[in-house]
């Protein structure tokens, strides 16, 4: 949340005031969140599943740690930043036993990096304010962006896939 606020701020001086910071979050974490940001009405912290997709939807851009809301960015077609920073015992506990190159599902898949990734000592605000700066000031570098991984997904997606998981579970019992 550090880093977000440092961001927050770094987008804000730069562009103006212009931005609304939208922080999907499970009700459990909303306080919790609340208390790291430093708030304004410049950001919305929302519990709301619908509410969600919506400002996902509507988005310039997004940026999200690599898991299942990287897939909700990616199921509303926004452009996607992925971050991750964990505590740097942890980090160098973990490490060793992480044998991907990457954090997003999709460019572990890709073998390549379709979506822009900044984990760990790369996870920096000015780092996150550089890559999202190409966002804000090119309509060119977000439909790429999501022209990329959408291409990506459809590549390994088939048609057919709800039915045949629904066979897969089918064959089960």
């Amino acid at each position: 949340m550090p880093i977000f606020n440092q961001l927050i701020k770094l987008i804000n001086n730069y562009y103006g005031q212009n931005f609304l910071f939208h922080f999907p979050v499970l009700k459990k974490h909303r306080s919790t969140v609340k208390s790291f940001l430093t708030m304004s009405n410049s950001i919305l912290i929302n519990i709301d599943e619908n509410k969600k997709n919506f400002f996902i939807n509507k988005s310039i851009f997004c940026i999200s740690k690599s898991g299942t809301m990287s897939l909700d960015v990616c199921k509303n077609s926004s452009p996607l930043i992925t971050i991750y920073k964990t505590s740097w015992i942890n980090y160098f506990l973990i490490k060793p036993f992480v044998k991907v190159k990457y954090a997003n599902i999709i460019n572990i898949l890709a073998k390549k990096e379709i979506i822009p990734e900044l984990i760990q000592f790369n996870c920096t605000a000015s780092k996150i304010f550089k890559v999202a700066s190409k966002f804000i000031e090119s309509t060119s570098a977000r439909k790429n962006n999501v022209s990329s991984y959408t291409k990506y997904i459809h590549k390994i997606s088939k048609k057919n896939t709800s039915e045949l998981v629904a066979r897969k579970i089918e064959s089960f019992f």
